[in-house]
Order: structure tokens, then sequence, then C-alpha cells
């Protein structure tokens, strides 16, 4: 990944510190340990003169999404208008199929406003990537759409806690990864159904 030299003339990088879209109490109100954080970057109106792109080829040893480096970055190289970032995390003393673990969720939200071709050479992108690094491929979470899978770090093995969602929503992409041991089949489809619009309405 190749940062824009004239990125930080191009965009406004916010900390959203309690607007944060998707915070760890909606999602787990009964963990005693939780946190959130989130970034918004926002394009200037003059930001197309200094757009980046993304790489001809995903570098499969970065985690996905591997354009993510930070929301400012991001921005730039999918073209998109907005981005917001963020983490939510917790220590859960019980759940459906785990008796203790941790849950993150990692999430990026890439608005394109009315650029549909923009937000198609993005989603078209990823999908490639997903395919090249052997990561996923096409399904569905929660009776949402879009590419599935898991490994989405280098460090983890087939069957390792870690599993990702990729979608467009409206004008948005999506990517959601879920990563520690907490995580069942049911909570992340329960978590995709409730984040999702947050993300939207935000």
């Amino acid at each position: 990944m190749t940062p824009v030299p004239e990125a930080a003339g191009c965009s406004t990088v916010t900390d959203l510190g309690n607007r944060a879209p998707v915070r760890a109490e909606q999602l787990w109100p009964s963990a005693s340990q939780i946190g959130s954080e989130a970034v918004e970057a926002k394009a200037r109106p003059s930001a197309g003169l200094c757009a980046g792109k993304l790489p001809a080829s995903p570098d499969c040893r970065l985690s996905l999404p591997w354009a993510a480096l930070d929301a400012d970055e991001l921005l730039h190289m999918t073209g998109a208008d907005r981005v917001v970032a963020g983490r939510v995390f917790a220590r859960l003393a019980a759940s459906s199929d785990r008796s203790i673990g941790a849950a993150s969720l990692l999430y990026s939200a890439m608005d394109f406003g009315e650029s549909g071709s923009r937000l198609a050479g993005a989603s078209e992108w990823f999908a490639g990537a997903v395919d090249r690094c052997r990561l996923g491929g096409p399904g569905s979470l929660a009776g949402v759409t879009g590419l599935v899978g898991e490994r989405h770090k280098p460090t983890l093995g087939p069957g390792d806690a870690g599993r990702f969602l990729v979608t467009t929503q409206g004008t948005q992409l999506v990517c959601l990864v879920f990563e520690g041991d907490a995580w069942s089949s049911t909570s992340r489809a329960d978590v995709v159904r409730r984040v999702l619009p947050l993300l939207r309405a935000n």
C-alpha cells in the first residue's frame, strides 16, 4: 500500500469518541470489560485531485481488509466520500456456546454517495482479493449476502477463530471482522443484524 502524499490536504479525520456508531454496550450490555473506538475520514471538496488507487494485486501477507491500514488511507485508495472505521470488544462471562472468552468486532464502512462506479470497483477489488488469497468467497451471514470467509490474518490456520463479512449496503461497502474465541455462529449473526443498521444510520 502506497500512501497518497497529498492525503492530509484532501481529507479530514475525526476521532468519534462517544459518537462512535457502534458501541460495546449496545452489543454486550451485561459484559463487565468493554471498549469502543472509531474514527471518521471525510473527503474534502478537492479530493478528486489527489485520489489514490487500490493495488493491482492484494498482499496476502496482510490482514483483511488489506487496504484498511487506517480510515484515511482507505478513503483515498477506494475513492470513497467517507469512511468510518472502528473496533468494539468485550470480555464475556458467558455465552451460548463458550463459557469464558473475548469477542472483538472490527468494522469499516466506506460510503461512496452517488458514485455507483467507485462502489462497484471497490467491491470487485475485494472479491478478487478474497479469491486470490483463498480466504473465502460469495456467501451469506445472518441472511446478508456478500463475501464470507475466515483466516483473515495470515497467522490463522483453518478452523481458527476469525471470520469476516464484506457486503454492499446501499451506498456503503462494509467490512466486518470477528475475532476472539467467544463468538458463536448465533452471536455473529445477531451482531450482523444489529450493526449494519447502525452503520447505515450513521
